[in-house]
Order: C-alpha cells, then sequence, then structure tokens
C-alpha cells in the first residue's frame, strides 16, 4: 500500500521491489523507511508552501503589523500583543482597539492581498514572503512587497500586472 501511494503521490516507483529477492530483506526494509521519511517529508513542504496568508512561525500574519493602520493612518504600524483577532486559521495584531474592531467587522477589507505574500513576486510567477514596511493601496486593496525594487517594478496602472498575480496566486492556491 506503501508504494502505491508513493508512486500516485510522487510518480516514483520504487526501483528496489524490482530488484532480486537475494538483495535481501534488510535491504528493501531500509529502502522502504527511507520512502516513507521522502513521503512523510514531502507532504509537510507542500503545506508549508500552499500557505494561505504570509504568517511567522508563531502564526502571526505579516509580522505583526496591523492591517488596518496602512489604510487609517497611511502608515505601517507594529500591532500589540495585547490586541490581537484570529482570522483563517492565523493571529493578527493590532496598534488600536479601534483597528481591531475594524479588521473584526471586515477583515477581507483590511487583509492584504495575496495572503501578504510579495505582489510582484506573483506577478513574475513566484512566491515569496513581502515586507509589511514596503506596501501600497490599489483601488482599497492592500499589497505587500518584498523589497522596494519590487514595488518600483510593479505597475498598478497596467491591468495584466494584477491579472498576473491574480493567476499565479489562484494556481498555488488550489
Amino acid at each position: 500500500m506503501l508504494f502505491d501511494v508513493l508512486n500516485k503521490k510522487t510518480g516514483i516507483l520504487p526501483v528496489f521491489l524490482f530488484l532480486d529477492y537475494e538483495i535481501g530483506r534488510e535491504y528493501k526494509m531500509r529502502m522502504s523507511l527511507i520512502y516513507l521519511f521522502i513521503f512523510l517529508t514531502s507532504l509537510l513542504h507542500v503545506q508549508q508552501a500552499f500557505a494561505e496568508i504570509n504568517k511567522d512561525p508563531q502564526g502571526i500574519a505579516i509580522d505583526g503589523y496591523d492591517p488596518t493602520e496602512y489604510f487609517t493612518s497611511k502608515r505601517a504600524i507594529q500591532g500589540k500583543p495585547s490586541l490581537t483577532y484570529k482570522w483563517n486559521d492565523v493571529i493578527w495584531k493590532f496598534a488600536t482597539e479601534r483597528g481591531r474592531n475594524l479588521f473584526i467587522n471586515n477583515p477581507n477589507k483590511y487583509a492584504p492581498q495575496y495572503g501578504g505574500f510579495c505582489s510582484n513576486g506573483l506577478s513574475d510567477g513566484h512566491k515569496i514572503a513581502a515586507d509589511p514596511e514596503i506596501w501600497k493601496i490599489i483601488n482599497g486593496k492592500l499589497y505587500l512587497y518584498f523589497s522596494t525594487y519590487g514595488l518600483e517594478q510593479w505597475d498598478d496602472n497596467d491591468p495584466a500586472t494584477i491579472n498576473s498575480a491574480t493567476g499565479t496566486w489562484e494556481l498555488l492556491r488550489e
């Protein structure tokens, strides 16, 4: 059964199954364990690779920055550890109680596009973490970038730029 799963999930059929029986049970068992380890490790990486929200190891979104402050104060401001809200299995931090309430009432309005990953990177076809200090609001939506270079490359007047990033994001989410 393990070998059927390996073949379906990875496309790899364990070659040692076709080897002569004289190679020994111990070798086959060792190889089975290696394949199991590779398979389980790949599942862990697949889950991390397709995370929908950019979060740190503690599960905090966008490095703890308050997503509402980009809209209300037009600045990137760190949230307080005492003001949090869990949305989409991720912890969001807020600088003020007002910001927390705004987010609770309409998280889709304030959450960054593409889960807080770099918008320009996605428009180029790859997913990378963004720096919450490098951002832009376009048509009422928050976009984060990996670097100032990425921000400068982003052409928000060209619909193809956003369409390309959105297309990559949708493919990664499937």
